[in-house]
Parts: C-alpha cells; structure tokens; sequence
C-alpha cells in the first residue's frame, strides 16, 4: 500500500484527521476538510480514507487518534514535508510504550502511536519513524489503544 499523489494532496490539505485500528487489524487515516457550506443541510466535511499499513505489539486491541487543526500540529507537519509519492506508511500502536512503575500505581497507562515512512532510494530501504501521539489515561473509553473484549466458552 503505497502513497499517491491523490493522498498526499489530501493530507497535506484535511483540516483535521482521524487515525484508526479496526476490529479487523487495519490501520486507516482519515483526512477530513471542513467546507463552507450556505444550506445547513448538507455536509460541512469532506472525508479522504488512506489505507496504511499496521504493527501492534498485541493483535487484541482496536485504537483511534484524532489530530484536529493539523496544520498547526508541528510534529504532523515534519512527518507531511518528508511524504512523497510511493512512500509505504505504517501506524504502529504501541500499547504501554510509556508504562512505568509510577504509572501501573496509579492506574494509568501509557501508550503511543508512532508513524513509518518507508522508501527505497538508490536500491537501499529507507525508515523515518515520528512518535505521532503519546496518551496517559485510565483503562476507560477515552484510552487510545484499546483491549478488544474477548468471550470465552468455559466448560
């Protein structure tokens, strides 16, 4: 899955993006751009769905980030000015990355999502990582990364 052209205008342009694991282990950014609009009964966003590929440290979790105003946001703008067209990108959502032991006391848990940029240059694999987001929060709704509920048959 690699960038095109049509994506990196989209990312480079979204007001706001929304950065996603779904339950069937897929990693998807989501550029939205606000439109002004006269009729308050049309949409006043448009959406660009990017298919991105994904590395967990556990295959049980689904995790959602939402990056608003992302033109001011400055790490989103280091990661845009490297994009290029067939760039391979990951989301690695790294659950407790910045777990410690004051952290696990308290209840808390750290995790992160760090973004991939792969390219081939001159035959040579290319890898620029960006900790995109990092989130210190109780294992509730608001956790970005989260354990998926398993039911279990016991006998």
């Amino acid at each position: 899955m690699t960038l095109t052209k049509k994506d990196i205008n989209a990312l480079k342009s979204c007001d706001s993006l929304t950065l996603s694991l779904t339950d069937n282990e897929r990693s998807y950014i989501t550029c939205i751009k606000k439109i002004e609009i006269a009729n308050p009964w049309e949409n006043d966003s448009k959406s660009h769905l990017i298919l991105v590929n994904t590395r967990t440290q556990n295959n049980n979790i689904s995790a959602k980030c939402h990056i608003e105003n992302s033109n001011y946001n400055l790490v989103w703008q280091t990661v845009l000015d490297n994009l290029k067209e067939n760039d391979i990108v990951t989301l690695h959502w790294y659950s407790d990355a910045h777990t410690n032991g004051y952290m696990e006391k308290a209840g808390l848990h750290g995790d992160a999502l760090y973004l991939m940029i792969d390219r081939t240059i001159r035959g040579k694999q290319k890898r620029h990582t960006y900790l995109l987001e990092s989130s210190c929060t109780p294992n509730n709704d608001v956790r970005m990364i989260k354990t998926k509920n398993v039911n279990r048959n016991v006998s």
